[in-house]
């Protein structure tokens, strides 16, 4: 949503660490280059275009500064190798507004990816990382 009036009657609301609600955000003139609202739906659509390479941009995906041992940064995207999973590279984009967090997880090599949208504000990084190891492989 471009400002606070564009939220859809009964837009959900974000919950801040403190229990309380948080205020929608909105991006104004940034909304075009990646919103801040997006339904489980979207983001899967999403993981699966990224995961077939279909989405304008890959290269973004791509570890380009070595931070760690075994992490390198994209643009925007952390590239963990032998890191957050022994012996698979894990590519994690994370995100966090005003009652809200979000992270998405692909491993490439495998076809799999996992995705979580949260209405609080506490990460849900560790989360996503435990989800993609249950993967049966």
């Amino acid at each position: 949503p471009e400002t606070a009036a564009n939220l859809p009657a009964g837009s959900p609301l974000g919950t801040k660490s403190s229990g309380g609600y948080a205020a929608a955000w909105n991006m104004n003139g940034y909304a075009p280059s990646g919103g801040v609202r997006m339904s489980i739906a979207d983001i899967a659509s999403y993981a699966r275009q990224l995961l077939q390479s279909t989405v304008p941009g890959m290269d973004a995906l791509n570890g380009k500064v070595q931070i760690a041992t075994n992490i390198s940064q994209g643009y925007a995207w952390e590239v963990h190798t032998n890191d957050l999973i022994a012996g698979r590279t894990l590519i994690a984009k994370n995100g966090q507004t005003g009652g809200f967090s979000s992270v998405i997880v692909l491993d490439r090599t495998r076809g799999t990816a996992v995705a979580i949208l949260s209405n609080t504000a506490v990460s849900v990084d560790n989360e996503g990382v435990s989800l993609m190891n249950t993967d049966g492989k």
